[in-house]
């Protein structure tokens, strides 16, 4: 999905031109904007700020804070979210670099990076957009569905859970077996980090049915990074439409020295089996 990056007190100037052969529109909720003109939507007495089908419009946003993610949706067309009419907007600290973290050169848009601010705090990024189609698992109605029925994935990919694996023999280790990056390959979804390495994590939910859990073992993070003493969690709720920044405790690795690899995705059990699950390599 697009991931793009403005930096504290910059203006963000989004030229949108509509191909989809419906109307279109950028919607985007933390920033300061002039809902008349930028608003991305048709709401009330409001001017309609969407765009027509082969015309262009131009949208103007503030980052007036250091406001972390912002989720963006074509509220003109909400049909077209579960297709992936959705992104998010990250503001860092002022003056930040964003780096690409395979070769350090400067980089647009993407859901990974190394943000480096000229105040010292430098950090690794990572983004995770969830999306699900699934409206009945967790149902009130017998039998319980158990089931993912439709797509649910991570920045637009899924990799379902090996369970050839899982109902193997009692005498293997079938947990381990299902991840196992050398028999299998790695999953979709890799992050990697050197040990100790801030790191900051961005979720969201672009679209969905379903309330979805994110957590990643052997780490922590603070509920609010900017409060000293704020409880800390494991895992985090989120509900479609909503964004969350989780700041590592002890960086990558969680205090632990040696590398490792860790499991992210979705608490909710069901949803990391049809395929919201990836791998964090420290």
């Amino acid at each position: 999905p697009l991931v793009l990056r403005v930096n504290e007190g910059d203006c963000l100037v989004v030229s949108l031109t509509n191909n989809s052969g419906d109307r279109g529109g950028f919607n985007l909720a933390k920033l300061v904007a002039d809902v008349q003109g930028s608003g991305g939507n048709a709401v009330g007495f409001n001017t309609d700020s969407t765009v027509e089908k082969d015309a262009s419009r131009v949208y103007r946003f503030y980052a007036n804070d250091e406001l972390g993610t912002s989720m963006f949706f074509n509220l003109a067309q909400p049909r077209g979210l579960t297709d992936g009419g959705w992104g998010a907007i990250i503001v860092e600290p002022v003056g930040s670099a964003y780096l690409s973290p395979v070769d350090g050169s400067q980089i647009e848009s993407g859901p990974e990076a190394i943000i480096f601010a000229p105040n010292g705090e430098s950090f690794r990024e990572f983004v995770a957009l969830s999306q699900d189609q699934d409206d009945k698992i967790g149902a009130n109605e017998m039998p319980y569905p158990t089931i993912i029925e439709n797509f649910s994935g991570i920045n637009y990919s899924g990799d379902p859970l090996r369970t050839e694996a899982l109902t193997g023999r009692m005498d293997t280790n079938p947990v381990s077996d299902a991840f196992d990056s050398a028999v299998h390959g790695d999953p979709v979804n890799l992050w990697e980090a050197y040990v100790g390495d801030p790191v900051r994590i961005r979720i969201g939910v672009g679209s969905g049915m379903q309330a979805h859990a994110f957590g990643l073992e052997g780490h922590r993070f603070p509920w609010e990074a900017n409060i000293p003493g704020s409880e800390e969690l494991y895992v985090k709720g989120i509900l479609p439409g909503e964004s969350f920044d989780l700041e590592l405790i002890g960086g990558a690795g969680g205090g632990i020295e040696s590398g490792a690899d860790y499991l992210f995705g979705d608490n909710r059990l069901p949803f990391f089996e049809s395929g919201m699950w990836g791998i964090f390599r420290t």
